[in-house]
């Protein structure tokens, strides 16, 4: 199986989510898998980043995904770097979203960045429309 594989305070990290991870992700907070990775908090992402570890083979705790997470965080890594560079990689390799997936999550982010504050109001006020 592929791994996505970075490097941290000089030890490789292997990741990969496996089928039946996903699976219990979905069960557990009875949602789609995209969905909760949506979520973007510190809960979202301490969960893929135990999944995530354990899908390589290794015994991976919950609290070793806190100090994941902390030693991330510490390195300069944020939420919104965490989720870019390893989640959105890891579901890459993982086969959840195809790498032109990914390109266009990023290119979103980035017209969405440089909005205007009146055109980020009017686009939630669409997309806000588009629910109902």
């Amino acid at each position: 199986m592929k791994n996505f594989t970075f490097v941290l305070n000089d030890k490789e990290i292997n990741m990969r989510l496996v089928s039946s991870d996903c699976e219990k992700i979905e069960k557990a907070y009875n949602c789609t898998l995209l969905d909760f990775v949506q979520h973007c908090s510190v809960t979202s992402i301490v969960t893929l980043l135990q999944y995530m570890r354990a899908g390589v083979g290794e015994t991976f705790t919950k609290n070793m995904a806190y100090d994941l997470y902390d030693e991330l965080v510490d390195a300069g890594y944020t939420i919104a770097t965490i989720l870019d560079k390893i989640i959105y990689e890891t579901l890459v390799i993982s086969g959840v979203i195809s790498k032109e997936d990914l390109e266009d999550i990023r290119a979103e982010r980035e017209k969405i960045n440089n909005m205007t504050p009146e055109e980020k109001a009017e686009m939630v006020k669409t997309r806000k429309n588009a629910q109902k």
